[in-house]
């Protein structure tokens, strides 16, 4: 890791490996030896954006030794791109978020904060429960997982309490507060024109 600030800038500083820090390692040109130049592209309030290779400005092949050549090169990131969860699945025609799980992208671990993931346990080719997994340290690091809390017994407590907190006055006033922001939009639309 090169140290960016601070005394020591400039200077690189081994420390142990992450699974994005080898992901930044095997998706990066310079691991094949080639030399780049606009490969992402950044403007001030949009998020920076990667561009395919016949995009980047400057492109020299060879420019130093790499570790692999260009054709393996390519074959890695072909493998990466097909084993991404999202190519996988809408390989197979499904939603890139499938599952059951309620809470899906929303529960945070009480004990780091982190966002919790799912596992689905299934028998005889039927899902028959899904567990909510914090498991950042265990992937970034090779640690133990943080927690893992069966999530049917959340999902069903959680439903319960939306379906509680959903009368028929709630349901109103959240139509009623919807109609204001779309008069507030069309109005703010009608003035920008």
């Amino acid at each position: 890791m090169r140290l960016r600030t601070g005394p020591q800038a400039g200077d690189n500083l081994w420390v142990d490996a992450t699974l994005s820090r080898v992901l930044h390692i095997l998706k990066n040109p310079r691991y094949a030896g080639m030399y780049f130049y606009g490969r992402t592209r950044q403007r001030s309030g949009v998020p920076s954006q990667t561009f395919p290779a016949e995009h980047w400005k400057v492109k020299i092949p060879n420019a130093h030794p790499g570790y692999i050549s260009w054709e393996q090169f390519e074959i890695h990131q072909q493998i990466l791109r097909e084993n991404c969860p999202h190519m996988r699945s809408n390989a197979v025609g499904l939603p890139p978020r499938e599952g059951v799980a309620l809470l899906q992208g929303l529960l945070m671990c009480g004990r780091c904060g982190r966002r919790m993931t799912m596992r689905y346990s299934s028998r005889r080719r039927r899902r028959v429960g899904v567990t909510y997994v914090c498991q950042h340290e265990s992937k970034e690091h090779g640690q133990r997982l943080c927690q893992h809390i069966p999530g049917n017994g959340v999902d069903e407590a959680v439903s319960q309490a939306a379906i509680q907190a959903l009368t028929p006055e709630a349901i109103n006033a959240a139509l009623e507060v919807h109609a204001e922001l779309q008069r507030e939009f069309h109005a703010g639309r009608h003035t920008r024109r």
